[in-house]
């Protein structure tokens, strides 16, 4: 049942019959027209996936406000005098890794020279691997941060800016060491790197900031919490990604993925239909799913 002004239209599809849905969906169509939003078929707002029996569709967005950037860090420290890591992590050893934020979170903070933002979903986070061991966001209890301090002065102290982002609820590693935080701070002295405290809309430039510790990992004993670990790392390389696609993972190049027996004339009509119309792609999933 659907309405349309004072007018409430009722559609009634029998049984699981394909000409029956395929008839509802184009009055749907035809029906929300006037109303939906059009969208560039390279800007979708919506993830969404398409099912066939036991075969799905993995959309990517392109919502330019979600951003994922990539990192590359050298280790330059490391502190385990218990040897809960068994030796394996070591200075000069690479750190690969990446963090997924959106420029649409509100900032908490009034402070004009101070933003804030928290990030409490999925697949918002930092991970980063060393060797065979993974440091990432808790994906099902997220707490991930990002702090922006722009010309920032303490008791006269000549200004500065800051950008720092830590992840406190993560996953625990494989061996069952806890991993208490993962941080990446960095610091520019000539306040330069920065002209507000809004969200950066690309990766880092390194050679911005002049100051810092770089990345910084910790953790503990689950039995033994005064047994900890620490890793510091600098890093080298860091590089934007737009694309997040449905499971969470990052592509260099916007685009769509399809199997090839969905790359016939039928299959495309329908889908420039649903890139045209994304707020639809419940409607259908609901018809689909009868």
């Amino acid at each position: 049942m659907f309405l349309k002004g004072n007018r409430v239209i009722k559609l009634y599809f029998g049984g699981k019959n394909m000409k029956n849905k395929i008839i509802g969906i184009i009055l749907c169509m035809l029906i929300f027209s006037p109303v939906l939003p059009v969208a560039s078929a390279m800007n979708f707002q919506t993830l969404w996936c398409l099912k066939n029996n036991s075969n799905s569709i993995p959309y990517i967005t392109t919502d330019s406000s979600k951003i994922t950037v990539k990192i590359v860090a050298t280790i330059t420290e490391v502190q385990d005098s218990n040897t809960l890591l068994g030796g394996a992590i070591h200075v000069n050893d690479t750190i690969t890794g990446k963090y997924v934020y959106d420029t649409g979170v509100a900032d908490s903070e009034p402070d004009p020279n101070y933003g804030s933002y928290l990030y409490t979903s999925s697949p918002y986070g930092f991970e980063v691997k060393v060797g065979n061991f993974d440091f990432k966001s808790d994906p099902n209890n997220v707490y991930f941060a990002i702090g922006i301090i722009n010309d920032w002065s303490m008791y006269g102290s000549p200004p500065r800016d800051d950008f720092s982002l830590g992840s406190l609820n993560n996953l625990p590693l494989s061996n069952g060491l806890l991993v208490t935080s993962l941080e990446w701070d960095l610091t520019d002295t000539t306040a330069t790197a920065l002209s507000s405290d809004a969200l950066p809309t690309t990766a880092p430039v390194l050679a911005d900031w002049n100051s810092g510790q770089g990345v910084f990992i910790e953790g503990h004993s689950p039995s033994h919490p005064s047994q900890t670990f620490r890793i510091f790392a600098h890093v080298t390389e860091a590089t934007k990604r737009n694309a997040i696609n449905i499971f969470g993972t990052e592509s260099g190049t916007p685009s769509t993925i399809l199997p090839n027996h969905y790359n016939i004339p039928f299959m495309q009509f329908w889908i420039t239909i649903l890139e045209r119309f994304p707020n639809a792609i419940s409607i259908l999933h609901n018809l689909l799913s009868r």
